[in-house]
């Protein structure tokens, strides 16, 4: 066989080192479980077969998420398509809020705190950032960090985010129990904007 053609058909159906880097194939190889795929992620990335695991149920979960989501999008859009108040000062509907992380969104909304992004990151992670530094005391919120740490979830408070990371698998619903903690643990702003 020619080797040229050899390479090309090895090239369509293999990812390059750059190819897997990029987070949509990253996704694809997760979502499928390619295991093939995600052996040479998990190397490139110094991922173990558990976190490989564990981020692949992740994935699944979260194309699962995002597919209601896009289906009570179109939904909204024919039913209703004029946005509530709330929604925008949000600048979304709210049925684009990804449920874990959707009635924390909103409580930290009614805190003042301004939110631009939230929901699944890349293996497994997830996140709400935020539109200001909102967090330059690193202690706050010091103790459901550590009670979260006994429960196999990693909180980190960055200036402008929350990321929490799972190291077993959580459902939904116990990953919305773990947001609403992190909403509810974190105080009103003094300078809310008026309503």
């Amino acid at each position: 066989m020619d080797k040229n053609y050899e390479k090309t058909i090895k090239s369509k159906t293999e990812l390059s080192e750059k190819e897997l880097r990029n987070e949509e194939n990253i996704l694809k190889a997760l979502e499928n479980h390619d295991l093939d795929k995600m052996k040479k992620i998990g190397e490139l990335f110094n991922l173990t077969k558990e976190q490989l695991k564990l981020s692949s149920q992740y994935a699944i979960l979260r194309k699962e998420i995002i597919a209601k989501i896009w289906r009570d999008i179109d939904k909204r859009k024919k039913e209703s398509p004029q946005k509530t108040n709330q929604e925008q000062k949000l600048g979304i509907y709210l049925e684009q809020l990804e449920p874990q992380v959707k009635d924390a969104v909103l409580k930290l909304q009614e805190k003042g705190y301004k939110t631009y992004e939230s929901g699944f990151k890349l293996f497994g992670d997830q996140m709400i950032g935020f539109s200001e530094e909102y967090f330059k005391n690193s202690e706050i919120l010091k103790n459901l960090q550590n009670e979260l740490k006994k429960e196999n979830i990693n909180l980190e408070i960055k200036y402008d985010h929350i990321n929490i990371s799972f190291k077993k698998f959580y459902s939904v619903k116990e990953m919305k129990e773990v947001w609403d903690r992190i909403a509810d643990g974190l105080p009103k702003l003094l300078n809310k904007p008026s309503e």
